[in-house]
Protein backbone atom coordinates (compact mmCIF):
# COMPACT_ATOMS: atom_id res chain seq x y z
CA UNK A 1 0.00 0.00 0.00
CA UNK A 2 1.55 2.97 -0.87
CA UNK A 3 1.37 6.71 0.97
CA UNK A 4 2.78 9.92 2.28
CA UNK A 5 3.55 9.89 5.70
CA UNK A 6 4.33 12.69 7.93
CA UNK A 7 6.99 12.45 10.69
CA UNK A 8 4.20 12.03 13.26
CA UNK A 9 2.06 9.30 11.10
CA UNK A 10 5.19 7.41 10.06
CA UNK A 11 5.59 6.82 13.90
CA UNK A 12 1.66 5.80 14.82
CA UNK A 13 1.93 3.93 11.80
CA UNK A 14 5.06 1.66 12.76
CA UNK A 15 3.61 1.58 16.22
CA UNK A 16 0.34 -0.06 14.73
CA UNK A 17 2.48 -2.70 12.75
CA UNK A 18 1.48 -6.18 14.51
CA UNK A 19 3.72 -8.68 16.21
CA UNK A 20 1.42 -11.60 16.03
CA UNK A 21 1.31 -14.46 18.68
CA UNK A 22 1.20 -17.77 16.63
CA UNK A 23 -0.66 -20.31 17.94
CA UNK A 24 1.60 -23.34 16.54
CA UNK A 25 -0.65 -25.63 17.40
CA UNK A 26 -3.98 -24.73 15.42
CA UNK A 27 -4.85 -26.98 12.08
CA UNK A 28 -6.09 -25.64 8.82
CA UNK A 29 -9.28 -25.83 8.66
CA UNK A 30 -25.75 6.36 11.06
CA UNK A 31 -21.72 6.55 10.27
CA UNK A 32 -19.67 6.37 7.58
CA UNK A 33 -17.89 3.18 7.06
CA UNK A 34 -14.26 2.94 8.62
CA UNK A 35 -15.69 5.16 11.78
CA UNK A 36 -13.04 3.39 14.52
CA UNK A 37 -15.08 4.03 17.91
CA UNK A 38 -14.13 7.39 19.47
CA UNK A 39 -12.00 7.24 22.71
CA UNK A 40 -13.52 6.47 26.05
CA UNK A 41 -14.91 9.73 28.03
CA UNK A 42 -11.73 10.57 30.61
CA UNK A 43 -12.83 9.52 34.53
CA UNK A 44 -14.03 12.32 36.42
CA UNK A 45 -11.15 12.11 38.83
CA UNK A 46 -8.52 14.19 38.25
CA UNK A 47 -5.61 11.78 37.46
CA UNK A 48 -2.58 11.57 40.49
CA UNK A 49 0.58 13.30 39.79
CA UNK A 50 3.50 10.62 38.46
CA UNK A 51 4.57 8.57 41.35
CA UNK A 52 8.55 8.47 42.15
CA UNK A 53 8.65 4.63 40.68
CA UNK A 54 7.33 6.77 37.27
CA UNK A 55 9.95 9.83 37.55
CA UNK A 56 12.84 7.02 38.28
CA UNK A 57 11.54 4.37 35.47
CA UNK A 58 11.72 7.69 32.63
CA UNK A 59 15.17 8.64 34.07
CA UNK A 60 16.36 5.38 33.64
CA UNK A 61 14.91 4.20 29.90
CA UNK A 62 16.65 7.95 28.83
CA UNK A 63 19.75 6.51 29.47
CA UNK A 64 18.56 3.28 28.07
CA UNK A 65 17.25 5.07 24.79
CA UNK A 66 20.56 6.90 24.53
CA UNK A 67 22.81 3.14 24.76
CA UNK A 68 20.78 1.75 22.28
CA UNK A 69 21.17 4.61 19.93
CA UNK A 70 24.82 4.58 20.74
CA UNK A 71 24.98 0.59 20.41
CA UNK A 72 23.29 0.36 17.53
CA UNK A 73 26.10 1.90 15.40
CA UNK A 74 29.08 0.83 17.10
CA UNK A 75 28.01 -3.04 17.01
CA UNK A 76 25.36 -2.76 13.88
CA UNK A 77 26.37 -2.55 10.17
CA UNK A 78 23.44 -1.08 8.52
CA UNK A 79 24.22 -1.98 5.22
CA UNK A 80 25.16 -5.38 5.60
CA UNK A 81 22.03 -5.80 7.35
CA UNK A 82 20.27 -4.35 4.28
CA UNK A 83 22.25 -6.27 1.70
CA UNK A 84 21.49 -9.48 3.56
CA UNK A 85 17.76 -8.86 3.25
CA UNK A 86 17.97 -8.40 0.07
CA UNK A 87 20.48 -10.43 -1.26
CA UNK A 88 19.09 -13.65 -2.40
CA UNK A 89 19.54 -16.44 0.45
CA UNK A 90 21.77 -19.71 -0.46
CA UNK A 91 20.64 -21.31 2.89
CA UNK A 92 22.19 -19.08 5.03
CA UNK A 93 19.71 -15.55 6.20
CA UNK A 94 20.20 -13.10 8.70
CA UNK A 95 23.14 -14.36 11.32
CA UNK A 96 21.46 -14.09 15.26
CA UNK A 97 25.11 -11.65 15.52
CA UNK A 98 24.21 -9.21 12.69
CA UNK A 99 20.15 -9.14 14.16
CA UNK A 100 20.32 -9.65 17.46
CA UNK A 101 23.35 -7.52 18.68
CA UNK A 102 21.27 -4.97 20.64
CA UNK A 103 19.30 -7.54 21.87
CA UNK A 104 20.83 -7.47 25.30
CA UNK A 105 19.96 -3.71 25.56
CA UNK A 106 16.13 -3.98 24.49
CA UNK A 107 15.85 -6.95 27.18
CA UNK A 108 17.05 -4.50 29.72
CA UNK A 109 14.86 -1.29 28.64
CA UNK A 110 12.10 -3.51 28.95
CA UNK A 111 12.70 -5.11 32.23
CA UNK A 112 12.84 -1.60 33.01
CA UNK A 113 9.67 -0.18 32.12
CA UNK A 114 8.12 -3.48 32.88
CA UNK A 115 9.70 -4.07 36.57
CA UNK A 116 10.44 -7.63 35.64
CA UNK A 117 12.94 -9.33 34.57
CA UNK A 118 13.54 -12.32 31.71
CA UNK A 119 13.17 -15.47 33.33
CA UNK A 120 15.01 -17.50 30.15
CA UNK A 121 17.27 -16.93 27.46
CA UNK A 122 15.31 -16.10 24.09
CA UNK A 123 15.42 -18.54 21.20
CA UNK A 124 15.36 -16.79 17.53
CA UNK A 125 15.36 -17.35 14.00
CA UNK A 126 15.13 -15.79 10.92
CA UNK A 127 11.87 -16.54 8.91
CA UNK A 128 11.46 -16.56 5.26
CA UNK A 129 8.62 -15.42 2.94
CA UNK A 130 7.76 -18.76 1.67
CA UNK A 131 7.90 -19.94 5.71
CA UNK A 132 5.44 -17.39 6.07
CA UNK A 133 2.85 -17.95 3.08
CA UNK A 134 3.16 -21.60 4.66
CA UNK A 135 2.12 -20.39 8.24
CA UNK A 136 -0.67 -18.41 6.32
CA UNK A 137 -2.00 -20.97 4.21
CA UNK A 138 -1.87 -23.44 7.41
CA UNK A 139 -4.21 -21.32 9.26
CA UNK A 140 -1.09 -21.33 11.88
CA UNK A 141 -1.11 -16.80 12.08
CA UNK A 142 -4.28 -17.40 14.29
CA UNK A 143 -5.33 -13.58 13.08
CA UNK A 144 -6.75 -14.20 16.61
CA UNK A 145 -5.36 -16.70 18.12
CA UNK A 146 -9.01 -17.09 20.23
CA UNK A 147 -9.35 -20.05 18.04
CA UNK A 148 -8.39 -22.01 15.18
CA UNK A 149 -8.40 -19.66 11.43
CA UNK A 150 -10.66 -22.63 9.92
CA UNK A 151 -13.32 -22.15 13.04
CA UNK A 152 -13.29 -18.29 12.73
CA UNK A 153 -14.06 -18.40 9.09
CA UNK A 154 -16.40 -20.66 9.50
CA UNK A 155 -18.25 -18.45 11.65
CA UNK A 156 -17.52 -15.40 9.99
CA UNK A 157 -19.61 -17.07 6.98
CA UNK A 158 -22.48 -18.89 9.12
CA UNK A 159 -23.19 -15.54 10.58
CA UNK A 160 -22.69 -13.82 7.36
CA UNK A 161 -20.03 -11.41 8.00
CA UNK A 162 -18.38 -12.49 4.88
CA UNK A 163 -19.69 -14.10 1.14
CA UNK A 164 -19.56 -17.77 0.84
CA UNK A 165 -16.43 -17.40 -1.29
CA UNK A 166 -14.43 -15.43 0.81
CA UNK A 167 -11.11 -16.70 2.26
CA UNK A 168 -10.31 -14.48 5.36
CA UNK A 169 -6.88 -15.84 5.54
CA UNK A 170 -6.22 -14.86 1.74
CA UNK A 171 -8.21 -11.70 1.94
CA UNK A 172 -6.10 -10.08 4.36
CA UNK A 173 -3.08 -11.42 3.31
CA UNK A 174 -2.48 -7.88 2.58
CA UNK A 175 -2.28 -6.53 5.75
CA UNK A 176 -0.96 -9.14 7.29
CA UNK A 177 1.91 -8.53 4.88
CA UNK A 178 2.08 -5.17 5.84
CA UNK A 179 1.62 -5.60 9.20
CA UNK A 180 4.30 -8.12 10.19
CA UNK A 181 7.76 -7.79 11.29
CA UNK A 182 8.50 -9.96 14.19
CA UNK A 183 6.46 -12.36 15.18
CA UNK A 184 6.18 -14.91 18.95
CA UNK A 185 4.89 -18.50 19.11
CA UNK A 186 4.26 -19.31 22.45
CA UNK A 187 4.32 -22.44 22.25
CA UNK A 188 7.76 -23.25 20.37
CA UNK A 189 9.02 -19.94 22.62
CA UNK A 190 10.78 -18.66 19.49
CA UNK A 191 11.11 -15.02 18.40
CA UNK A 192 10.70 -15.13 14.10
CA UNK A 193 11.93 -12.59 12.35
CA UNK A 194 10.59 -11.69 8.60
CA UNK A 195 13.71 -11.69 6.62
CA UNK A 196 12.05 -9.35 3.61
CA UNK A 197 11.64 -6.77 5.98
CA UNK A 198 13.55 -3.39 6.82
CA UNK A 199 16.45 -3.20 9.34
CA UNK A 200 14.47 0.01 10.72
CA UNK A 201 11.17 -1.94 11.62
CA UNK A 202 12.75 -4.66 13.10
CA UNK A 203 14.15 -2.79 15.40
CA UNK A 204 11.34 -0.59 16.54
CA UNK A 205 8.97 -3.72 16.72
CA UNK A 206 11.51 -5.32 18.87
CA UNK A 207 9.97 -3.31 22.28
CA UNK A 208 6.39 -4.92 21.60
CA UNK A 209 7.18 -8.48 21.17
CA UNK A 210 9.50 -8.43 24.37
CA UNK A 211 6.44 -7.02 25.93
CA UNK A 212 4.44 -10.32 24.68
CA UNK A 213 7.94 -12.65 25.51
CA UNK A 214 8.10 -10.97 29.08
CA UNK A 215 3.98 -11.82 30.03
CA UNK A 216 4.65 -15.49 28.44
CA UNK A 217 7.94 -16.08 31.11
CA UNK A 218 5.75 -14.80 33.97
CA UNK A 219 2.56 -15.92 33.53
CA UNK A 220 2.47 -18.70 30.59
CA UNK A 221 0.17 -17.70 27.97
CA UNK A 222 -0.42 -21.42 26.79
CA UNK A 223 -1.74 -21.71 30.73
CA UNK A 224 -4.03 -18.19 30.08
CA UNK A 225 -5.46 -19.13 27.05
CA UNK A 226 -6.65 -22.54 28.11
CA UNK A 227 -8.33 -21.07 31.62
CA UNK A 228 -11.04 -19.45 28.89
CA UNK A 229 -11.67 -22.72 26.51
CA UNK A 230 -15.47 -22.67 25.54
CA UNK A 231 -15.45 -18.65 26.30
CA UNK A 232 -14.40 -16.77 23.01
CA UNK A 233 -14.94 -13.58 25.44
CA UNK A 234 -12.65 -13.91 27.91
CA UNK A 235 -10.07 -15.02 25.33
CA UNK A 236 -10.32 -12.15 23.33
CA UNK A 237 -9.62 -10.07 26.04
CA UNK A 238 -6.59 -11.51 26.44
CA UNK A 239 -5.49 -11.22 22.98
CA UNK A 240 -6.73 -7.32 23.46
CA UNK A 241 -4.82 -7.09 26.19
CA UNK A 242 -1.15 -8.75 24.72
CA UNK A 243 -1.63 -6.64 21.87
CA UNK A 244 -2.50 -3.55 23.59
CA UNK A 245 0.49 -3.95 26.20
CA UNK A 246 2.86 -4.49 23.52
CA UNK A 247 2.08 -1.20 21.58
CA UNK A 248 2.07 0.97 24.43
CA UNK A 249 4.82 -0.83 25.85
CA UNK A 250 6.31 0.17 22.93
CA UNK A 251 4.58 3.93 22.62
CA UNK A 252 6.04 4.47 26.16
CA UNK A 253 9.68 3.10 24.95
CA UNK A 254 10.26 5.20 21.98
CA UNK A 255 8.42 8.19 23.50
CA UNK A 256 10.58 8.69 27.05
CA UNK A 257 13.50 9.51 24.41
CA UNK A 258 11.24 12.64 23.05
CA UNK A 259 10.54 14.03 26.38
CA UNK A 260 7.02 13.27 26.12
CA UNK A 261 5.11 12.31 29.50
CA UNK A 262 3.47 9.25 27.99
CA UNK A 263 1.01 9.55 31.13
CA UNK A 264 -0.23 12.56 29.83
CA UNK A 265 -0.49 12.09 26.17
CA UNK A 266 -3.54 10.58 24.54
CA UNK A 267 -2.22 7.60 23.06
CA UNK A 268 -5.16 5.83 21.88
CA UNK A 269 -6.79 8.81 20.49
CA UNK A 270 -4.06 8.92 17.85
CA UNK A 271 -3.92 5.77 17.21
CA UNK A 272 -7.87 6.02 16.46
CA UNK A 273 -7.35 8.35 13.99
CA UNK A 274 -4.79 6.70 11.76
CA UNK A 275 -7.07 3.41 12.50
CA UNK A 276 -9.36 5.01 10.73
CA UNK A 277 -7.65 5.87 8.05
CA UNK A 278 -5.37 2.36 7.43
CA UNK A 279 -9.08 0.59 7.59
CA UNK A 280 -10.59 3.14 4.62
CA UNK A 281 -7.91 2.14 2.44
CA UNK A 282 -7.40 -1.26 2.92
CA UNK A 283 -11.54 -1.97 2.44
CA UNK A 284 -10.90 0.88 -0.39
CA UNK A 285 -7.62 -1.22 -2.25
CA UNK A 286 -8.56 -4.78 -1.26
CA UNK A 287 -12.66 -4.84 -1.17
CA UNK A 288 -11.83 -6.70 2.83
CA UNK A 289 -15.13 -6.26 4.48
CA UNK A 290 -15.39 -3.80 7.71
CA UNK A 291 -16.33 -6.20 9.67
CA UNK A 292 -13.38 -8.26 8.89
CA UNK A 293 -10.72 -5.31 9.33
CA UNK A 294 -12.53 -4.33 12.63
CA UNK A 295 -11.72 -7.58 13.97
CA UNK A 296 -7.95 -7.51 12.73
CA UNK A 297 -7.54 -3.89 14.39
CA UNK A 298 -9.96 -3.18 17.03
CA UNK A 299 -8.63 -5.25 19.94
CA UNK A 300 -5.71 -3.36 19.22
CA UNK A 301 -7.54 0.00 19.80
CA UNK A 302 -9.19 -1.51 22.74
CA UNK A 303 -5.76 -3.00 24.19
CA UNK A 304 -4.28 0.49 23.80
CA UNK A 305 -7.03 1.97 25.86
CA UNK A 306 -7.15 -0.34 28.77
CA UNK A 307 -3.17 0.35 29.35
CA UNK A 308 -3.79 3.78 28.84
CA UNK A 309 -6.01 4.03 31.39
CA UNK A 310 -3.86 1.55 33.59
CA UNK A 311 -0.87 3.97 33.49
CA UNK A 312 -2.45 7.12 33.84
CA UNK A 313 -4.62 5.89 37.21
CA UNK A 314 -2.49 2.56 38.60
CA UNK A 315 1.51 2.13 39.20
CA UNK A 316 2.93 -0.10 37.20
CA UNK A 317 3.40 -3.20 39.29
CA UNK A 318 -0.48 -3.33 39.45
CA UNK A 319 -0.63 -2.90 36.22
CA UNK A 320 1.62 -5.33 34.96
CA UNK A 321 0.00 -7.93 37.68
CA UNK A 322 -3.61 -7.69 35.74
CA UNK A 323 -2.49 -10.93 34.01
CA UNK A 324 -2.74 -12.55 37.08
CA UNK A 325 -6.15 -11.48 37.24
CA UNK A 326 -7.45 -11.13 34.12
CA UNK A 327 -10.86 -9.58 32.78
CA UNK A 328 -12.76 -11.97 31.91
CA UNK A 329 -14.50 -10.05 29.48
CA UNK A 330 -13.57 -7.72 26.88
CA UNK A 331 -16.91 -5.61 28.53
CA UNK A 332 -13.85 -4.92 30.73
CA UNK A 333 -11.15 -4.03 28.28
CA UNK A 334 -13.71 -2.14 25.99
CA UNK A 335 -15.10 -0.57 29.41
CA UNK A 336 -11.15 -0.34 31.60
CA UNK A 337 -12.79 1.04 34.39
CA UNK A 338 -15.41 -2.07 35.39
CA UNK A 339 -11.94 -3.65 35.61
CA UNK A 340 -9.81 -1.32 37.86
CA UNK A 341 -12.69 0.83 39.58
CA UNK A 342 -14.73 -1.06 42.20
CA UNK A 343 -17.38 1.10 42.27
CA UNK A 344 -17.66 0.44 38.29
CA UNK A 345 -16.98 -3.55 38.84
CA UNK A 346 -19.68 -5.31 36.44
CA UNK A 347 -19.34 -9.20 36.04
CA UNK A 348 -21.22 -10.74 32.50
CA UNK A 349 -24.00 -12.52 33.24
CA UNK A 350 -23.67 -16.18 33.39
CA UNK A 351 -26.29 -18.01 30.82
CA UNK A 352 -27.19 -21.55 30.26
CA UNK A 353 -29.90 -23.66 28.04
CA UNK A 354 -32.60 -25.30 30.76
CA UNK A 355 -32.74 -29.20 30.26
CA UNK A 356 -35.80 -28.86 28.04
CA UNK A 357 -34.08 -26.73 25.01
CA UNK A 358 -31.15 -29.67 25.29
CA UNK A 359 -33.56 -32.26 25.43
CA UNK A 360 -35.94 -30.82 22.15
CA UNK A 361 -32.80 -30.74 20.32
CA UNK A 362 -31.22 -34.43 21.43
CA UNK A 363 -34.56 -35.89 20.80
CA UNK A 364 -34.38 -34.41 17.03
CA UNK A 365 -30.98 -35.71 16.32
CA UNK A 366 -29.39 -32.16 16.59
CA UNK A 367 -25.65 -32.37 17.89
CA UNK A 368 -23.68 -29.54 19.54
CA UNK A 369 -21.13 -28.64 17.07
CA UNK A 370 -19.99 -25.40 19.34
CA UNK A 371 -21.16 -23.86 22.30
CA UNK A 372 -19.48 -20.19 23.60
CA UNK A 373 -19.68 -16.88 24.69
CA UNK A 374 -19.36 -13.89 22.11
CA UNK A 375 -19.36 -10.94 24.54
CA UNK A 376 -19.22 -7.30 23.63
CA UNK A 377 -17.13 -6.80 20.61
CA UNK A 378 -18.25 -10.18 18.80
CA UNK A 379 -22.29 -7.90 18.66
CA UNK A 380 -20.13 -5.12 17.71
CA UNK A 381 -19.33 -6.89 14.42
CA UNK A 382 -22.65 -8.79 14.22
CA UNK A 383 -24.32 -5.21 13.30
CA UNK A 384 -22.02 -3.15 11.98
CA UNK A 385 -22.24 -4.19 8.11
CA UNK A 386 -26.23 -3.88 8.57
CA UNK A 387 -26.15 -0.37 11.32
CA UNK A 388 -22.88 1.02 10.12
CA UNK A 389 -20.13 0.71 12.90
CA UNK A 390 -21.18 3.77 15.06
CA UNK A 391 -24.56 2.76 15.56
CA UNK A 392 -23.23 -0.67 16.14
CA UNK A 393 -20.67 0.45 18.70
CA UNK A 394 -23.53 1.72 20.61
CA UNK A 395 -25.79 -1.06 20.24
CA UNK A 396 -23.88 -3.49 21.87
CA UNK A 397 -22.43 -1.26 24.59
CA UNK A 398 -25.17 -2.30 26.77
CA UNK A 399 -24.21 -6.31 26.34
CA UNK A 400 -24.63 -7.88 30.03
CA UNK A 401 -23.98 -11.52 28.93
CA UNK A 402 -24.88 -14.19 26.38
CA UNK A 403 -24.55 -18.15 25.29
CA UNK A 404 -24.11 -19.16 21.71
CA UNK A 405 -24.52 -22.58 20.52
CA UNK A 406 -24.37 -24.31 17.14
CA UNK A 407 -26.28 -27.44 16.23
CA UNK A 408 -25.88 -29.53 13.04
CA UNK A 409 -28.12 -32.58 12.04
CA UNK A 410 -26.20 -33.47 8.41
CA UNK A 411 -23.59 -31.78 6.94
CA UNK A 412 -25.56 -28.84 5.35
CA UNK A 413 -28.72 -28.86 8.14
CA UNK A 414 -27.23 -26.43 11.19
CA UNK A 415 -29.45 -24.29 13.75
CA UNK A 416 -28.19 -21.52 15.63
CA UNK A 417 -29.46 -20.64 19.49
CA UNK A 418 -27.96 -16.83 20.76
CA UNK A 419 -29.81 -16.35 23.78
CA UNK A 420 -28.27 -12.59 25.36
CA UNK A 421 -28.99 -10.59 28.16
CA UNK A 422 -28.91 -6.36 28.28
CA UNK A 423 -27.82 -3.86 30.94
CA UNK A 424 -31.80 -2.85 30.57
CA UNK A 425 -34.63 -2.89 28.35
CA UNK A 426 -33.89 0.04 26.53
CA UNK A 427 -30.21 -1.59 25.94
CA UNK A 428 -32.36 -4.74 24.31
CA UNK A 429 -34.74 -2.83 22.69
CA UNK A 430 -31.53 -1.25 20.79
CA UNK A 431 -29.75 -4.37 20.17
CA UNK A 432 -33.12 -6.02 19.07
CA UNK A 433 -33.73 -3.53 16.28
CA UNK A 434 -30.08 -3.74 15.29
CA UNK A 435 -30.40 -7.40 14.83
CA UNK A 436 -34.09 -6.81 13.13
CA UNK A 437 -32.65 -4.78 10.38
CA UNK A 438 -29.26 -7.06 10.25
CA UNK A 439 -31.29 -10.19 9.85
CA UNK A 440 -33.87 -8.25 7.13
CA UNK A 441 -30.08 -7.43 5.67
CA UNK A 442 -29.15 -11.31 5.87
CA UNK A 443 -31.55 -12.05 3.48
CA UNK A 444 -31.87 -9.89 0.92
CA UNK A 445 -31.95 -11.60 -2.44
CA UNK A 446 -33.48 -15.00 -1.35
CA UNK A 447 -37.26 -15.99 -1.17
CA UNK A 448 -38.68 -15.77 2.31
CA UNK A 449 -41.88 -14.95 3.95
CA UNK A 450 -41.94 -12.59 6.80
CA UNK A 451 -44.81 -14.11 9.40
CA UNK A 452 -44.34 -11.47 12.04
CA UNK A 453 -42.25 -7.70 12.36
CA UNK A 454 -42.85 -5.86 15.38
CA UNK A 455 -40.91 -3.85 18.05
CA UNK A 456 -40.45 -7.76 20.34
CA UNK A 457 -40.80 -10.42 17.50
CA UNK A 458 -39.20 -10.89 14.15
CA UNK A 459 -40.48 -14.23 12.81
CA UNK A 460 -39.29 -15.18 8.92
CA UNK A 461 -40.27 -18.43 6.93
CA UNK A 462 -37.49 -19.60 4.43
CA UNK A 463 -37.44 -22.56 2.29
CA UNK A 464 -37.77 -25.81 4.98
CA UNK A 465 -36.09 -23.71 7.79
CA UNK A 466 -37.14 -20.39 10.06
CA UNK A 467 -35.55 -17.60 11.94
CA UNK A 468 -37.23 -16.29 14.91
CA UNK A 469 -35.98 -12.38 16.58
CA UNK A 470 -37.72 -12.46 19.83
CA UNK A 471 -36.95 -9.38 22.74
CA UNK A 472 -38.41 -10.05 26.06
CA UNK A 473 -37.60 -7.77 28.89
CA UNK A 474 -33.70 -7.72 28.85
CA UNK A 475 -33.73 -10.63 26.71
CA UNK A 476 -33.08 -10.95 23.41
CA UNK A 477 -33.17 -14.87 21.91
CA UNK A 478 -32.41 -15.70 18.46
CA UNK A 479 -33.51 -19.08 16.77
CA UNK A 480 -31.77 -19.69 13.42
CA UNK A 481 -31.71 -22.46 10.67
CA UNK A 482 -34.69 -24.97 12.65
CA UNK A 483 -37.56 -26.21 11.29
CA UNK A 484 -40.74 -24.89 12.34
CA UNK A 485 -42.12 -26.92 14.85
CA UNK A 486 -38.87 -27.15 16.59
CA UNK A 487 -38.33 -23.39 16.48
CA UNK A 488 -41.69 -23.32 18.27
CA UNK A 489 -40.33 -25.46 20.50
CA UNK A 490 -37.53 -23.59 21.51
CA UNK A 491 -39.29 -20.64 21.68
CA UNK A 492 -41.65 -21.41 24.06
CA UNK A 493 -39.06 -23.39 26.17
CA UNK A 494 -37.01 -20.24 26.55
CA UNK A 495 -40.33 -18.14 27.91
Amino acid sequence: MTRRWTPWLFLVGVLLGLGVVIDSSAQTSKDEAGQPPSPPQKPPAPPPSPSEYNVQVKKALTTLMHQIESAAVKVVDYDALKAHYFAPKGGGGLSSEEVLNSMPIYQKGMETLKGRRFKHALSNRIVTKEEFAKYLDNGLIALTWVERSADLQDKFKYFRLIPSTYNLVEGLRPVLEDDLTVLYDFHTKDMLFLEWKTVSALFVHLPRVLATVLVDQHYQLKDLAEQWRGNNDARYALDALLQGDGIFSQVEYGFVNRKVEVTNFEVAEQIAAELEERMRLYHQQYAIPMSVLAHYFYPKLYGVRFFEYGRRYYPQERLFSVYSRLPNSMEKVIHPEKHFNKRHKDNPTRLIFSAEVENALAERKWRLVERTVLGEFFFQLLLMDAIGQKDALNAASGWDGDLMAIYARSETERGLVLFSVWDSIEDASEAYAGFQKSFLGFYRGTKYQVLHNSTELLHLSLADTEVKLKRKGRYVLVLQGFPGLLTAQLEAAFN
